[in-house]
C-alpha cells in the first residue's frame, strides 16, 4: 500500500518543492513533494491510514510492518553533506486518548547513527536532484516503541519529523513523495 504526499499534513505548510529544481526543467516535467524545511521548529508530516482489509493479522509476531520512505532533497551541498534526521512515530489512532498523548518513536534515520541492532538507522545520501528510498526498518532492527500488533479496518496515524540538528547537516529542504507499507495479506 502506498501513501502519497499529497495525503500528508504539515505542521508548516509549504508549497509542494521539485527534487528536480532545475529551472531548465518545465513544471510538467518535475517529481513534486511536500517539503520539510531546515528550519529549527522541526518540521512534521502527518497522515492517517487504515490497515487494509486482507492484511494478516493471526501470523506470530505480525506487527506493524516495514516502511519504505521515498524521499530527496533539493540541496546542492557535497556527500555526506545531503544526509538528513528523521523521526518516524506512529500508533493507532484508538491510541490518541486525549490532548496529551504522544504518538511514541518508533524509529529514526540521521547521520552518524548508533551501529548494530538498534531503533536507528545510518542516513544514506540521496543524490542532487533525484530520489532515494529508504527502508525503515533495517533487518536486524525493530521498532522502538512497545508492539504495535494491528488487524484490518483499524485506523493507523503515522508522523515523520525532520530534526535539525548535529544528525541532520542538510542545508536544504527534504521532500517526501510517499511512503509504502509493507504487510502480509490475505491471498
Amino acid at each position: 500500500m502506498f501513501i502519497p504526499a499529497a495525503a500528508f499534513s504539515q505542521t508548516n505548510p509549504q508549497p509542494a518543492v521539485a527534487g528536480n529544481f532545475d529551472p531548465s526543467v518545465p513544471r510538467i516535467n518535475k517529481a513534486w513533494g511536500v517539503a520539510l524545511s531546515p528550519s529549527a521548529n522541526n518540521d512534521a508530516v502527518s497522515a492517517v491510514f487504515m490497515v487494509p482489509a486482507d492484511f494478516v493479522s493471526a501470523l506470530p509476531g505480525n506487527r506493524f510492518p516495514r516502511l519504505r520512505i521515498l524521499w530527496g532533497t533539493d540541496s546542492t551541498q557535497a556527500d555526506p553533506s545531503r544526509k538528513t534526521h528523521l523521526e518516524i512515530s506512529f500508533d493507532r489512532v484508538s491510541n490518541l486518548t486525549g490532548s496529551t498523548v504522544q504518538l511514541p518513536l518508533q524509529y529514526t534515520i540521521r547521520a552518524n547513527a548508533a551501529s548494530g541492532p538498534n531503533n536507528e538507522m545510518e542516513s544514506p545520501i540521496p543524490p542532487i536532484g533525484g530520489m532515494i528510498e529508504t527502508l525503515a526498518y533495517e533487518d536486524f532492527d525493530g521498532w522502538a516503541g512497545p508492539p504495535l500488533i494491528l488487524h484490518s479496518d483499524e485506523y493507523v496515524i503515522i508522523t515523520i519529523t525532520r530534526v535539525h540538528d548535529a544528525g541532520d547537516p542538510n542545508s536544504g529542504n527534504i521532500i517526501l513523495y510517499g511512503v509504502a507499507y509493507e504487510y502480509y495479506a490475505d491471498l
